[in-house]
């Protein structure tokens, strides 16, 4: 259901333009509309354990153990936060045991980050909850409809990340 509440801050006003942008309103509504509810229901839910991380911090996590060493301006560049925020959230993973600094060789001004054997388990825990999340909310739709799911939601990622490239 889209909800055509958005707060004024965005100051999108329905009708009178072009019908290309009454499109992109409609489509800045969806998203408006989408993200409390996704973050609330999938990217925020209440953890299942004790041991509680900021978001931030469990994303950090799950992208060192794919990446398994990343500098800390890169890391910080794709959790969509500052320099300064980066270093709180590595600084607290630090003091966790959950991963360790580097400077680099050929670069002495760049710190690296990688995960520890501890961040690797509370990365994997994370990991495992979250996809636990998913398979319960998900397994309500049928083959069919989580098909359609993944094919548009990754026409969206394409279409978005086309944005991006092209305000570079």
């Amino acid at each position: 259901m889209i909800d055509n509440h958005i707060p004024r801050v965005y100051n999108l006003k329905k009708g009178g333009g072009t019908l290309k942008e009454e499109k992109i309103e409609q489509l800045a509504r969806l998203i408006y509309s989408a993200m409390p509810q996704l973050r609330r229901d999938y990217i925020s839910p209440p953890h299942k354990n004790d041991e509680k991380l900021p978001r931030h911090a469990i994303f950090c996590l799950l992208i060192l153990k794919k990446m398994k060493k990343i500098s800390m301006s890169e890391l910080a560049d794709r959790l969509g936060v500052s320099n300064q925020q980066m270093t709180r959230i590595v600084n607290d993973l630090e003091n966790r045991g959950a991963l360790a600094r580097q400077t680099d060789e050929k670069n002495r001004r760049q710190v690296n980050v990688s995960l520890l054997p501890d961040g690797e388990n509370l990365a994997r825990h994370y990991a495992k909850e979250a996809m636990d999340i998913f398979r319960e909310k998900l397994s309500i739709l049928s083959e069919d409809e989580l098909d359609s799911l993944s094919y548009h939601l990754g026409e969206c990622i394409r279409l978005i990340q086309k944005t991006e490239n092209h305000n570079r």
